[in-house]
């Protein structure tokens, strides 16, 4: 399951729909729901049964001023979250500030909303970070334009 915290209805619906339409390149089906802030976030994922989220894409600005990158404790203290669960920020900017700010946040990987960032590209992401290597530590990736 694929937790999507996006303040933007239309913009969460469509990424949601992008990304529904394919599979992950190991063939798993994506399932998702989409959460407008993260304290609606928060309360969803306190009702999932342990370890059934495998991904979050998470926004960096939501609404009243919310910093996507200060949920990021709260969201990986969730039970729902897999043992190997992932987070990904999304943001407009994707300056080198931006991009280390989610690094430092604990953020998995930093993806662009520029239009240039394919949604097969994101799948291929997505499918990376949630079977890394056994030995290997998880790679810190950034898709920027």
């Amino acid at each position: 399951m694929l937790l999507i915290i996006e303040d933007n209805t239309l913009e969460g619906q469509l990424l949601g729909i992008m990304l529904q339409q394919q599979c992950l390149p190991s063939g798993e089906p994506l399932r998702y729901t989409i959460m407008p802030t993260g304290a609606d976030a928060l309360a969803w994922l306190n009702h999932q049964p342990q370890g059934s989220v495998k991904a979050i894409i998470l926004d960096r600005h939501l609404k009243q001023r919310e910093d996507g990158l200060t949920l990021i404790p709260q969201l990986r203290a969730a039970l729902a979250l897999a043992e190997n669960s992932v987070i990904i920020v999304r943001s407009i900017a994707d300056d080198p500030q931006s991009v280390a700010d989610a690094q430092r946040a604990q953020a998995d990987a930093f993806v662009s909303k520029s239009r240039r960032v394919s949604t097969a590209r994101l799948l291929e992401l997505l499918d990376q970070l949630w079977q890394p290597p056994a030995s290997a530590p998880r790679p810190w990736i950034a898709i920027t334009t």
